[in-house]
């Protein structure tokens, strides 16, 4: 009787609601742990939500959240690194920079002459 239940409940639209809002949870909460910025509420809910999801969901959602981990600590590096239009001007530039900024100081000092001629200007002159 208890297993009948159970792959009725499976298939409910309730049941399926509630079974992706703690997958969503589960995914949120496991990427703050993996960047090290949950909170203990956090940790504890992600031990909740271990005893309630199955196995295949657990590895599945772990995956998807190292990658979004991966992806917020990028972007804080990135942030990090850009310190916004105005800092430019004053600031020492990397290595990268100065190597480029090299070159566009060549491109500068050399002369470059353009053609934009058509034909029949070509031939009038």
């Amino acid at each position: 009787m208890v297993d009948i239940d159970r792959r009725k409940k499976d298939w409910n639209w309730k049941q399926m609601l509630i079974h992706r809002q703690r997958c969503r949870e589960y995914q949120h909460c496991y990427a703050r742990v993996k960047c090290g910025k949950a909170t203990p509420e956090m940790t504890a809910r992600v031990k909740v939500l271990e005893e309630e999801l199955d196995v295949l969901n657990l590895i599945m959602l772990r995956e998807r959240a190292s990658l979004d981990a991966e992806r917020m600590q990028k972007a804080e590096e990135e942030a990090k690194a850009k310190k916004g239009w105005f800092f430019g001007w004053w600031s020492q530039p990397a290595a990268e920079d100065q190597f480029s900024a090299a070159i566009g100081k060549l491109r500068l000092k050399t002369p470059t002459l353009t053609f934009n001629l058509t034909r029949d200007r070509a031939l009038s002159q």
